[in-house]
């Protein structure tokens, strides 16, 4: 179709170039947001050596680079919420000059443009590609671990009283926003000896924790207060259990529910 406003000139619209809209977040402000998100706790790389995706270079947008793909393994809402939290892990441009939010979570899950594109949804596809039940188990103790020290810094934060408190915490757990035993064989390094020589583990009496010369694990000052002074972690272990469609859970070794066992056939419940 051409332009009809000009009759001297026929101009094709697909030759008309488009109208900018309004954006609140600018191009800055989107280069940092990238950055956060791609640094939040959460965001990890796949554990798929040659899981990559070819995207769009940010500084020229005519070419494209291969990147690893990154994994979300929190919801699109905890990471808006951690992107408005007012403490130092939040995201301060996140907000306008007048306080009010300019990047809603409608806005991080619709809009492309403010997710990085290699940032993917953490599936079972990714949940069942390896590790064993107890690396797994450690891997999850450890990250809830690092979850709630982050946590008990928040909590600090707004001590009326001792304002120093949260800032002598972080530089023990959190120092420089690198976690004290990012992953579980970090913490273990602090109970056994140091490696052997040419070799990158210990001796095999520290591994099989017959050793009489391991190290102690030294407790910060606030993670060795007595338990009446300090909130607990709670450890969450799941486990598949028999459920019958009536009476819901059954006990770990149950065959059929007891409850359904003399009602007639019709009646009873799938085990």
């Amino acid at each position: 179709m051409c332009n009809s406003k000009n009759k001297d000139v026929e101009i094709l619209w697909s030759h008309v170039k488009h109208r900018e809209k309004y954006q609140k977040v600018s191009e800055a402000i989107r280069r940092k947001l990238y950055d956060w998100i791609i640094n939040h706790q959460c965001i990890f790389p796949s554990p798929s050596m040659n899981d990559t995706l070819l995207i769009q270079n940010r500084d020229n947008p005519l070419e494209k680079i291969r990147v690893p793909k990154l994994l979300r393994s929190c919801s699109m809402r905890k990471l808006h919420n951690d992107l408005l939290a007012e403490s130092s892990e939040g995201f301060p441009d996140a907000y306008s000059t007048d306080g009010k939010v300019i990047i809603s979570d409608t806005a991080l899950r619709a809009l492309r443009a403010l997710m990085p594109p290699n940032i993917k949804k953490y599936t079972n596809k990714y949940k069942e590609t390896c590790g064993c039940e107890i690396c797994i188990l450690m891997k999850c103790f450890q990250n809830s671990l690092n979850d709630y020290r982050l946590s008990t810094i928040k909590r600090f934060e707004k001590d009326p009283i001792d304002k120093t408190r949260a800032t002598r915490y972080r530089n023990i757990v959190y120092k420089d926003k690198l976690h004290l035993h990012d992953k579980p064989r970090d913490a273990l390094k602090c109970i056994q000896c140091p490696n052997v020589k040419d070799f990158n583990v210990p001796h095999l009496k520290c591994i099989l924790r017959k050793c009489n010369k391991c190290p102690k694990y030294l407790l910060n000052e606030e993670e060795s207060k007595p338990d009446d002074e300090r909130p607990y972690i709670k450890f969450h272990i799941f486990e598949i259990v028999p459920s019958c469609s009536i009476h819901l859970t059954q006990p770990m070794d149950a065959i059929e529910c007891m409850q359904c066992k003399d009602l007639p056939k019709h009646k009873k419940g799938e085990v």
